[in-house]
């Protein structure tokens, strides 16, 4: 199964994780596209939005402060636990060991 784990650029803490948040979904995201990548940060992202959102996937990192969320491929850790969503160390794991997949914007509609 695929696993992203999903940190916010604003406050560089852990915003998701496909395993735990979403695992109902997980069948959809067998791949690691870029469709897959937009709809589970849609998903996590909808669960605490005010607002109607658009979402666009960026391959590299932003230059600038724009909202949105760093995506990192999860699907082989076994041994990282997300549930201290401030937890330094788990962080540092996930940025140091997991694969980087991307930047999703978060545009605010209305």
């Amino acid at each position: 199964m695929t696993r992203f784990i999903i940190i916010d650029n604003s406050s560089g803490k852990i915003f998701g994780d496909t395993a735990k948040g979403l695992a109902s979904h997980q069948i959809y995201w067998t791949e690691k596209s870029e469709a897959n990548i937009i709809d589970a940060v849609s998903l996590l992202h909808e669960e605490h939005a005010a607002s109607i959102c658009h979402y666009v996937y960026h391959r590299s990192a932003p230059i600038t402060a724009i909202d949105g969320y760093y995506v990192y491929d999860a699907s082989d850790k076994q041994g990282i636990c997300t549930d201290d969503r401030q937890d330094e160390d788990a962080i540092l794991k996930i940025e140091s060991s997991c694969p980087y997949l991307g930047f999703v914007e978060v545009l605010i509609v209305e």
